[in-house]
């Protein structure tokens, strides 16, 4: 992640970090502060993301292969890619004919 110092997202005048992805020309700009004036939530910190996770996967109808990927993405969030690796083999293991699986699989390689 890279900070473009001459963003003034919204006329806040701040720093905004930004991700820029390997495939095209996108910006993705990410506001880390004054979320609520610009309409936006803020950054969910990694265990808030667990907290997410786990509500869903305490309802009913929570499909467990998307709540295993969340959870592959979470590790990513907090750079352990190893982990998130681990757990990507592991459904590729269990589903690798699943057509959900290899969607979100692609997703997350790309």
């Amino acid at each position: 992640m890279k900070k473009n110092p001459s963003s003034r997202f919204f006329g806040l005048g701040k720093m905004i970090p930004f991700i820029r992805p390997y495939v095209g020309g996108m910006l993705v700009m990410i506001p880390t502060d004054h979320c609520e004036q610009i309409g936006v939530r803020a950054i969910l910190s990694g265990d808030e993301a667990e907290q997410v996770l786990a509500r869903l996967q305490a309802l009913p109808e929570a499909d467990e292969l998307l709540c295993q990927v969340y959870r592959a993405e979470i590790a990513l969030a907090r750079f352990d890619a190893p982990e998130a690796e681990r757990i990507m083999e592991e459904l590729g293991r269990q589903y690798g004919e699943n057509s959900a699986f290899l969607f979100e699989a692609a997703q997350y390689c790309a």
